[in-house]
């Protein structure tokens, strides 16, 4: 407990159910009659929907997740009887802080905090949550990822002397493997000797060399966006792969590209080299 607030952090691996989990840590609040009021903060729009589908037909949760500040400005006057809470991302919520307090101030609230690695103490999203929810009963934290490559602390998490996360419940990817709900992610180490000029001097290293951070950013650069061969040998690589698995089931493959160029080029790539034209999401 922390301010009167009751914390409970999942650190839950992707695919794993943490929405599951942190409705029916609300659901259950509800029946006790502890809360009568569920936010959902999430980073982003796209997946508002999806909590909002989960919590209706799973728990027989109503929650809005396709409503604006600007409507739910109206909800302070009474929000409907049948309304058990809102679905909102953090960036609309850090945007009219004076009016989500407003809101909330006579509720008993649960906090649903999806993805709180998105939040830290010292940006805008993280001061905002903490101060608009510096009164809720309870927050729940979920996160597949709880830290930050910043090193900021993330608001309403517990840390302990050496500045370790103090989660309350604990499921990671070897656990999500044992009970078959994620699969082996197998990784393909590729190595090579990569070289880039600074000022008149010629840098050349391989992965396995130490490399301070300036180093580690520029052989990436250098062996994903030079014509040296290594990019090409991975399209290879992953077409043979899709193209046995895809003789068993429906097999896909994801490209990650550095910015849209980046992304036009390498689509330009793999039809060059395997005949498949590939759609570029940009």
């Amino acid at each position: 407990m922390i301010n009167n607030r009751i914390i409970n952090t999942l650190s839950v691996a992707p695919g794993c159910g943490k929405t599951i989990a942190g409705l029916a840590h609300a659901k259950l609040l509800i029946s006790l009659n502890k809360i009568d009021f569920v936010v959902v903060g999430a980073p982003l729009t796209t997946i508002k929907s999806s909590w909002g589908r989960d919590a209706k037909k799973y728990f027989k949760l109503n929650f809005a997740h396709e409503i604006s500040n600007s409507r739910l400005w109206h909800l302070k006057i009474g929000a409907p009887k049948d309304l058990d809470g809102i679905i909102c991302t953090y960036a609309q919520m850090a945007r009219s802080i004076d009016m989500y307090k407003t809101l909330l101030m006579n509720k008993r609230v649960c906090l649903i905090a999806d993805e709180i690695h998105h939040l830290a103490e010292e940006n805008t999203w993280g001061a905002a949550i903490d101060d608009i929810f510096s009164r809720a009963v309870c927050i729940v934290a979920l996160s597949g990822t709880p830290w930050r490559s910043d090193g900021n602390a993330i608001p309403f998490l517990n840390y302990d002397e050496n500045g370790a996360l103090k989660s309350d419940f604990e499921y990671n990817y070897l656990d999500g493997l044992r009970d078959g709900h994620l699969r082996i992610i197998n990784f393909h180490p590729y190595d090579g000797q990569h070289s880039w000029r600074v000022n008149s001097e010629i840098i050349s290293k391989n992965f396995q060399d130490e490399l301070n951070k300036h180093e580690q950013s520029q052989i990436l650069r250098t062996a994903l966006l030079t014509n040296n061969g290594l990019v090409d040998s991975m399209i290879l690589d992953a077409d043979r792969v899709l193209s046995t698995q895809s003789s068993k089931f429906p097999a896909k493959g994801l490209i990650v590209a550095i910015d849209q160029s980046h992304a036009r080029d390498l689509a330009k790539r793999v039809f060059r080299l395997t005949g498949h034209k590939p759609f570029v999401a940009t």
